[in-house]
């Protein structure tokens, strides 16, 4: 393994008049270089806030209360904000999942890219202008520079991510954060941008950690898989490992919702609601959802195990 990023027990909290919302809560994790990892998890498991750690852009009243993120043997939770902003883009950059919330509706395509090349790179506006117009290539962007003199209001849904993966990509950095990245695509543009992005990582010996609720999609893009669930992790394996021997029954319960071609009964769903990261359960945070319940579960919290080929899970059934 070629260590590229490592997160131990990382704890961001939110500190609110309602009480203490620990949306992630030890979450540990690598990430090696030219690896694609996945966290996968219901919406409100904690994995944007995970993401969004990694990058120190934690919304207020969130703060970082407890272990370390490692990127490239380098803490980031003990450099500057100055060190960091140099981090963002180049070293770490992330692909967020609105591409309306995070581009500028007034700025043209192509000035949103060299931008960033800009902020990072010693050449000229000119140059970066250049340099946009080739990230969009790169992306498959149809007619990019026709495309690169547009406004974000002008392009498709589709189109807009694949500018948000210009602006990711655009410094080469060595690590992508993509959140959710084709949730509000049409199955279509969701295939070819899955494709696009395991090609690119490809191409460009990036690593990939890609943050999503969608099952199928890590299956097809990813060489790990994390589930995640009220702000802990509660497996993590090889996707095949995951796929073929799945051995939380969150995880059981989440392979069993994806719909397949075979399947004639109704589409399963896990019965009940992730729970108030403000009060989570005692025990297991799974264990009021859990078919497969024990007494324990109620009462001790589950460590996370590995087991002999790199399996890791926190159940009390292991």
């Amino acid at each position: 393994m070629d260590g590229l990023l490592e997160v131990r027990q990382l704890k961001t909290h939110f500190h609110t008049v309602d009480g203490i919302v620990k949306a992630v809560d030890g979450v540990s994790l690598t990430v090696d270089k030219n690896e694609i990892v996945g966290i996968v998890g219901e919406s409100g498991c904690g994995k944007t806030m995970t993401a969004l750690s990694i990058v120190r852009l934690i919304p207020p009243p969130g703060r970082i209360v407890g272990g370390d993120i490692v990127f490239e043997g380098k803490s980031l939770l003990n450099i500057s904000d100055d060190e960091m902003r140099e981090i963002r883009g180049k070293g770490i950059s992330m692909v967020f999942q609105d591409p309306m919330t995070f581009l500028n509706p007034v700025m043209k395509v192509k000035d949103q890219i060299a931008e960033v090349i800009v902020r990072h790179s010693k050449i000229t506006r000119a140059e970066a202008n250049v340099e946009a117009v080739n990230m969009l290539e790169k992306v498959r962007m149809p007619a990019p520079r026709q495309i690169a003199d547009y406004y974000p209001h002008q392009l498709s849904g589709g189109m807009r991510q694949r500018v948000l993966i210009s602006i990711g990509l655009a410094c080469k950095p060595k690590l992508v954060i993509a959140d959710e990245p084709t949730t509000a695509l049409d199955p279509t543009v969701q295939q070819q941008i899955v494709q696009l992005m395991r090609d690119l990582m490809s191409s460009l010996d990036t690593s990939l950690l890609i943050i999503t609720h969608d099952v199928a999609l890590s299956a097809e893009i990813c060489n790990r898989i994390y589930i995640m669930y009220a702000g802990k992790i509660v497996e993590g394996a090889g996707v095949e490992a995951i796929f073929q021997n799945p051995m939380h029954p969150y995880t059981r319960l989440l392979l069993e919702c994806v719909p397949r071609p075979d399947q004639k009964s109704t589409i399963r769903f896990i019965a009940g609601t992730v729970p108030d990261l403000s009060n989570p359960p005692s025990g297991c945070r799974f264990q009021p959802r859990c078919p497969r319940f024990l007494e324990k579960c109620a009462k001790e919290e589950p460590p996370l195990k590995e087991n002999n080929d790199g399996h890791i899970v926190a159940c009390w059934l292991w």
